[in-house]
């Protein structure tokens, strides 16, 4: 089986990055969204996804059963970070997938992004 695990920069129907400030001087977060990768086959064998976030988030652990969305989670962060990415198969087995997070943000010309309220 072969899995692996996906991030996008979450973006409004107009094609702009989200961000949003928690305070006015604080550091700009990302709207990201992460998710594991497989044939359909392959994804039916999952009973749940397990993500082990970094510990400065107020839930670093997340959990979906969102199989019509590829087990998906979605995060705001201002920086990149390891996730342990953990599969729950239906028959009862466990697989661990370590996973770095990171992202390229685009130059701002002032027409890739605009802020929102989280």
């Amino acid at each position: 089986m072969t899995f692996s695990i996906h991030r996008q920069l979450i973006k409004t129907p107009q094609g702009k990055i989200k961000y949003w400030r928690p305070k006015e001087v604080g550091r700009e977060h990302y709207h990201v969204g992460i998710w594991v990768e497989a044939s359909e086959d392959e994804l039916d064998t999952l009973e749940f996804v397990e993500y082990k976030l970094h510990a400065s988030f107020k839930k670093p652990n997340r959990i979906s059963r969102a199989r019509g969305n590829k087990f998906s989670i979605t995060v705001w962060t201002w920086g990149m970070f390891s996730i342990e990415v953990i599969l729950h198969f239906k028959n009862g087995e466990i697989k661990q997938i370590p996973y770095y997070l990171s992202y390229d943000l685009p130059a701002d010309n002032g027409e890739n992004y605009t802020e929102v309220e989280a």
